[in-house]
């Protein structure tokens, strides 16, 4: 009986620990400010256009409600 009480304080505790369902958008002002920001922000050469490159970029960068960046660090660039 003493195990059966165990197993369902387990199972009771173990509902309450769920992963949240969703995740906070890590850009300050959500998807649509940083959508905005990109397009602000990042100026695309013609010859990129023309050859429609393609490829990966990996950063982190710090950015205020403003848009000023003050930090970037590359992580991984497919041409770097």
């Amino acid at each position: 009986m003493k195990k059966i009480i165990i197993c369902i304080i387990i199972i009771l505790q173990a509902g309450y620990c769920m992963a949240q369902e969703q995740l906070v958008f890590p850009f300050q002002g959500g998807k649509e400010a940083m959508t905005q920001f990109f397009r602000d922000s990042l100026t695309v050469s013609p010859g990129i256009i023309q050859k429609k490159a393609v490829g990966t970029a990996v950063f982190k960068f710090t950015a205020n409600a403003k848009g000023v960046i003050s930090k970037i660090i590359v992580y991984y660039a497919d041409d770097a």
